[in-house]
């Protein structure tokens, strides 16, 4: 079972918030094909907000205790799922949505449309599209499909 840990804002450091902003940029540079380095790079100051102000962030460890993605959460909504590039595969994408699943009745999410494999993930996790927007919440013009959990779809399924 990989560890994943609740950090309350009074734990988030700034050395925490750049380890973890690092990973982020490594994650969305891996999968997010359709950002160019400008996009990514405007994108980061945005993330590291969330990062400090979301409501309930979970980080998962490796065994040396590195981070090794982190998933945040605001009321019923999985704002943010990030694992490190290098480690995909490995079950912490899994082991973060179990837990935060576990510890909020987290109903809805958002993935950009030109992530596949996040799509896929949510999917499995029993996410379904309800609708499409064209531009992300911030107007940037990458679509973004919007996700609601099915009912009564258990944990690690």
């Amino acid at each position: 079972m990989k560890m994943v840990e609740e950090v309350q804002k009074s734990e988030r450091t700034d050395e925490l918030i750049d380890e973890l902003a690092l990973l982020w940029r490594r994650s969305v540079t891996a999968s997010h094909w359709f950002l160019s380095k400008a996009d990514v790079d405007a994108i980061e100051p945005e993330v590291r907000n969330s990062i400090r102000d979301i409501e309930t962030l979970y980080i998962a460890r490796t065994d040396a205790g590195h981070a090794a993605g982190f998933a945040g959460a605001s009321g019923v909504r999985l704002e943010m799922i990030f694992v490190e590039a290098a480690l995909r595969g490995n079950g912490y994408g899994s082991a973060l949505m179990d837990r935060v699943i576990e510890d909020a009745p987290i109903e809805f999410t958002d993935v950009n449309e030109g992530n596949p494999n996040a799509i896929e993930f949510y999917s499995k996790k029993g996410f379904r599209v309800m609708s499409r927007s064209s531009c992300d919440d911030a107007g940037r013009p990458y679509p973004v499909l919007h996700m609601r959990k099915a009912p009564n779809y258990g944990i690690g399924a």
